[in-house]
């Protein structure tokens, strides 16, 4: 039941952040309102790894959790501009696909996927191909829809950013955020 509590309180605080960041990147630089953002992360971070007071892992798992960090990065940049100059019901679905990179890995690494797994994946991905379109208006044409580049951007950083995580928490996962938000 703590793990469901856990992770529910995460996936608020995450999309609270994604909208926060998004509504201040319109008003915003985007670089500042990263900077600004990676900087509170690291900040409560930090403190917690104070406390605990438990020295870093090896090498290997930081050097994929500095990776993590760099596509996380990316992948929030690209959302936070997608945000910026696209509508939130286009950007948001899109860049939530980040979460199929850790799947497409698994399933390259041997993984397989139950009938349900590839029937919810291909609804997705439809689902994306439609929030990605938008008719130009008086011409009968279809384009793609404004920001959608960049939250397929935004995808691919977050995805990324995930699979990285993975490697990099398995030996000590306060240690691998730490280094991903340096």
């Amino acid at each position: 039941m703590v793990s469901v509590a856990l992770g529910l309180a995460a996936s608020v605080s995450w999309g609270l952040a994604d909208f926060i960041g998004g509504a201040k990147s319109r008003t915003l630089d985007v670089l500042a309102v990263l900077a600004v953002s990676q900087a509170v992360a690291l900040a409560v971070l930090a403190v917690v790894a104070v406390v605990r007071a438990e020295g870093p892992p090896g090498a290997e798992p930081l050097l994929y959790a500095a990776g993590a960090g760099a596509a996380g990065v990316a992948g929030l940049a690209a959302l936070y501009r997608g945000l910026a100059v696209g509508a939130m019901a286009v950007v948001a679905p899109i860049a939530a696909l980040g979460a199929g990179i850790p799947v497409v890995v698994g399933v390259l690494t041997g993984d397989r996927l139950a009938v349900v797994q590839v029937a919810g994946i291909l609804l997705a991905l439809a689902g994306v191909a439609l929030a990605a379109r938008e008719e130009v208006p008086d011409k009968g044409r279809v384009r793609l829809a404004v920001g959608a580049g960049l939250a397929g951007a935004a995808a691919l950083g977050i995805g990324l950013f995930l699979v990285g995580m993975d490697a990099a928490g398995e030996s000590d996962v306060l240690w691998a955020l730490l280094v991903a938000r340096l």
